[in-house]
């Protein structure tokens, strides 16, 4: 059981939004896929989401993307996913957009480009969804498809902030004192926070690769994760790892170790609202055992 001391974590992907088909159409329809997926009947949810994703509905598109970029109930695909995901961005879709940034920041399924990240981040930016909000000012800090600009870097961590962005809140915080922290670009890292019992990479690897994990949030500050981790009281086992992308290093926190995806989708709909709303990722420990060893 987590008891929950703040309510804020940096994550991915919340909050839907339909501008073309109308939500009741194909309301009832999408919950069928959606009970399919919680009871890792993955065949079933991609059917029924890919016949509502063809007549255009926007939700069914995303998660299908979700589906083809995890490979559930279908064979993993990240162009597919991309395609899904575009598709929902253009219905003004704030998670697909906040998705497509990403594919486009990292080169999943398209060529990589800056420029188009920070145009589908700051579509979904415009939505306030806090996690493009901090990118698109993360772009502006550093000077990568936008230009540099830290007044607009600050006015967008000013937003995120005040949408419970909790990486966004380490940076005003860090700028309000004159002290520059990693996202502006220093390399320093403090200790983990006294009082979590945080495991590392031997204790992954040494894990069942079939049984299942929750990811519950991913930085590409190692300090802000476990920054971000102290405000949640965690009774399962608690780990993070670093891994890299697009060559850059990222770190990555797991959750408790579970046989069954049911029994994982089970810890996850009792984590705190903090953590719920921003998607957490349950992944066979097999998977995260390879990002581990990747080069």
């Amino acid at each position: 059981m987590i008891n929950a001391r703040i309510n804020t974590v940096s994550g991915l992907l919340v909050g839907l939004v339909f501008l073309v088909a109308p939500y009741s159409l194909f309301a009832a329809e999408y919950e069928q896929g959606r009970e399919a997926y919680l009871a890792a009947n993955y065949d079933e949810a991609v059917r029924i989401w890919r016949t509502l994703a063809e007549n255009g509905d926007a939700r069914a598109q995303f998660s299908l993307g979700q589906m083809y970029l995890e490979g559930l109930g279908i064979e993993q695909n990240d162009a597919a996913s991309t395609r899904w995901f575009k598709l929902a961005a253009k219905r003004g879709l704030a998670s697909a957009q906040f998705n497509l940034g990403n594919a486009y920041k990292h080169g999943r399924g398209v060529r990589q480009d800056d420029l188009a990240a920070a145009a589908w981040w700051r579509r979904a930016a415009e939505q306030e969804l806090a996690p493009a909000q901090f990118n698109l000012a993360m772009l502006y800090t550093h000077g990568r498809g936008v230009p540099e600009d830290h007044n607009k870097a600050r006015y967008w961590y000013g937003r995120a902030a005040a949408n419970g962005h909790a990486e966004a809140k380490q940076v005003l915080a860090a700028l309000e004192t004159g002290q520059r922290s990693e996202a502006v670009g220093t390399a320093s890292l403090g200790p983990t926070p006294e009082g979590i019992d945080l495991r590392r990479e031997d204790w992954i690897l040494a894990q069942d690769s079939l049984h299942y994990t929750v990811q519950v949030i991913a930085s590409h500050l190692e300090s802000s994760l476990t920054s971000a981790l102290s405000q949640y009281d965690f009774g399962e086992p608690l780990a993070y790892f670093r891994f890299s992308r697009q060559g850059e290093p990222w770190y990555a926190a797991v959750y408790g170790v579970f046989g069954t995806h049911a029994a994982a989708q089970a810890a996850v709909d009792r984590l705190p609202l903090g953590l719920r709303k921003n998607s957490p990722w349950i992944r066979q420990f097999g998977a995260v055992q390879a990002l581990i060893r990747s080069p």
